[in-house]
């Protein structure tokens, strides 16, 4: 047995961001809106075919930002899939706007766009959609919806990253998207995000929501002589060290990409014996989605099976973890929602998916212990 622990998540650290550190700490530039951050912008908006772009301090307050920009009335509804990070729902539930879980897809845990059409109302005033794992929703379903009933498009690209719908990077398809840059992610900033959209005017609104609910952005830019309080907002603003490693770690793109692919891929040929053998799925991938290796999960037939076996690896030093439990059945919805109702697909997710780790520095000495331990516990051979 392996006697150290094979984490579910390690960060990927290597001496460019010890070095970087060096140079932000030599300047002393650690506030925001410093030559970091508006370069990582710079390079954000680029590689997302010229979108506006800002920083945030994580995706959930960039969510957050999204929903200020819809302009939210009590009345006003929001579809969000249930199978998800609960900042999806909380973000549009702070801004007074009723929340409609959607389930997922049958094959995947992403948002159903069918569900999505039978949910939507004269209420309705937007729609947002999570990229799960990296692999995209059916946008052109989504698309074609968004254009019907003339509402808007959130994209959460939390785990999206690098990831495409056909060509098409996720994140230029929504008015407004967001990432994550937290520590878990494929691309890191510690604890970070950033906001995206195709207009300029939610992207000039979004920088005073950003700084507080003032014109700072144009002080800053030379064209005030002092800012000061014009409209609501908060402390969304993402520091400059912070921005250090983001800069660092959006020039390693490519090869963080490529490393984890070659881990999900190795997962994806290892473990096809198991599923032939009845005993969970593997992640099936849509043919119209490029995916990133941010999570390989397999989904259980059973629930109790699930458990055994992540209480088996977890004798074994490895460390497996499920992940969200469905909104519509949480505490919060069921006090403050009076509906009660099933989403099959969701709600099989969050029972019986189990994800194994997946990152650039797990070696092929780990994974093949990983392998092993895997066909031991169902009592299988494999060559």
């Amino acid at each position: 047995m392996i006697k150290n622990k094979i984490l579910f998540n390690r960060p990927y650290i290597d001496s460019k961001d010890y070095l970087i550190f060096k140079k932000i700490f030599k300047t002393q530039s650690i506030n925001s809106r410093g030559d970091f951050t508006i370069n990582c912008e710079k390079n954000i908006r680029r590689y997302l075919a010229n979108r506006h772009c800002l920083l945030t301090s994580s995706c959930t307050h960039a969510l957050e930002i999204s929903a200020l920009l819809l302009d939210l009335k009590n009345n006003d509804e929001v579809i969000v899939p249930s199978y998800t990070f609960v900042s999806t729902a909380n973000a549009f539930e702070l801004r007074g706007a009723k929340i409609v879980f959607a389930d997922s897809e049958k094959n995947t845990p992403c948002i159903d766009p069918d569900d999505i059409e039978r949910k939507i109302n004269k209420k309705t005033k937007a729609i947002c959609i999570v990229h799960y794992a990296g692999f995209a929703c059916n946008m052109t379903k989504i698309l074609s919806i968004v254009n019907k009933y003339q509402i808007k498009l959130i994209e959460d690209c939390a785990h999206a990253i690098d990831a495409k719908y056909n060509d098409k990077y996720l994140g230029t398809f929504g008015d407004i998207s967001t990432f994550s840059f937290h520590y878990t992610k494929n691309i890191i900033s510690g604890e970070g995000g950033a906001i995206t959209f195709k207009s300029k005017k939610y992207y000039n609104k979004a920088k005073i929501y950003l700084q507080k609910g003032t014109n700072r952005s144009d002080f800053l830019s030379n064209k005030t002589n002092k800012y000061t309080w014009v409209d609501i907002g908060s402390s969304y603003e993402l520091s400059d060290l912070n921005a250090c490693l983001l800069n660092s770690q959006l020039k390693k793109r490519t090869i963080i990409k490529k490393k984890r692919l070659e881990i999900f891929n190795f997962y994806l040929s290892k473990l096809k014996l198991i599923e032939k053998k009845g005993f969970f799925e593997l992640p099936i991938i849509p043919k119209y989605a490029s995916y990133n290796g941010h999570i390989f999960y397999v989904v259980f037939k059973k629930n109790n099976e699930k458990i055994k076996f992540q209480s088996y690896m977890k004798t074994k030093n490895i460390m497996l973890n499920s992940h969200y439990e469905c909104l519509h059945l949480s505490p919060y919805f069921k006090k403050n929602y009076k509906k009660r109702f099933k989403l099959m697909n969701a709600e099989k997710f969050a029972r019986n998916i189990l994800r194994f780790p997946i990152y650039p520095s797990l070696n092929l000495k780990s994974l093949q212990y990983i392998i092993n331990s895997t066909y031991k516990f169902f009592n299988i051979i494999h060559e």
